[in-house]
């Protein structure tokens, strides 16, 4: 599936697994390649609808549990409640029955948590989407900043899809051609939205300071140093990493793989943003070695002392 970092990668990995593909001597075996352009329709309806239960469930079961793990009383309680419903939902999604009532179980348990009154500093964490999602890629960034002291805020993955959508309907009023199909495209976008509602509010009681702003917030608070058109993961940087600092968050982590041009960009922007809002914006650049998020610990330990 491709991410932020465009259409022209994308295209060179579909080659390359066709090429392997073919030297294997599976010339015959179709390639779905679905794609950001047209939010991802080239899936079949049904199977990508379910797909975003997946994404909007896990988002907010992962966001519950960076809001609950740093005060929780017993150390492990809130990953076993989270590890028991993923392998329940699971088993729902195999089986083809709905998510919502085992979704609303885990809020509950959840819920039912004991925590420790005290914060600790926010910690907003934006980037390009895959490396900030994936705790291998970014060395376990959300755990080392719980270790430090911090409570982490990651940018879901929804955002990503959000932004496709609202690519698509900035396109079409750009360009005006095939403008039924694209209306059409449009229409079939509008369920995202929905969904994600209906899950936010079974998630409220523990969630309702942690509301992801809407895509065109986002957009319009990062094209005040990006144009739109730009596209790529690099506006919504700049834009959540603003939205964050509006929403309490102490600290703002850009994830990045190393020599990323959107990274590079958002680096060089966060400088006059740490400057205008006296709020540390970090971004760091995986390459593959152990430690890099060691240089936050300072920094949240720092934070820590202020509370």
């Amino acid at each position: 599936m491709a991410t932020a970092c465009g259409p022209c990668r994308f295209g060179q990995y579909r080659l390359l697994h066709r090429i392997i593909l073919n030297r294997k001597g599976y010339k015959d075996l179709i390639i779905l390649s679905p794609s950001s352009i047209n939010s991802y329709q080239g899936l079949p309806e049904p199977l990508r609808k379910k797909l975003w239960d997946c994404f909007v469930i896990g988002d907010l079961l992962f966001k519950a549990g960076c809001k609950l793990r740093p005060y929780e009383q017993e150390k492990g309680s809130v990953d076993r409640v989270l590890e028991k419903a993923v392998l329940r939902l699971e088993e729902a999604f195999e089986k083809g029955k709905s998510p919502e009532d085992i979704f609303a179980q885990a809020i509950k348990e959840l819920k039912a948590i004991k925590i420790a009154p005290k914060r600790k500093p926010l910690v907003g964490v934006v980037g390009e989407i895959y490396v900030r999602s994936n705790p291998f890629t970014n060395d376990h960034l959300i755990r080392k900043i719980e270790e430090f002291g911090g409570e982490a805020w990651l940018a879901p993955l929804s955002e990503w899809f959000f932004y496709t959508t609202y690519l698509q309907r900035f396109r079409s009023q750009q360009r005006f051609k095939n403008f039924w199909a694209k209306g059409a495209s449009i229409v079939r976008n509008r369920f995202l939205k929905s969904v994600e509602e209906k899950y936010f509010e079974i998630a409220r009681e523990i969630l309702a300071d942690r509301k992801e702003p809407e895509i065109e917030e986002i957009i319009s608070a990062g094209a005040r140093y990006l144009p739109v058109n730009f596209e790529g993961e690099a506006i919504l940087t700049i834009g959540r990493a603003i939205k964050f600092i509006e929403q309490g968050a102490q600290l703002v982590v850009n994830c990045a793989p190393f020599g990323c041009m959107p990274g590079t960009a958002s680096s060089a922007i966060f400088q006059e943003l740490s400057s205008i809002y006296q709020v540390p914006l970090i971004s760091i650049f995986y390459d593959g070695k152990p430690g890099l998020n060691e240089r936050l610990r300072v920094v949240i330990e720092n934070l820590s002392e202020k509370l």
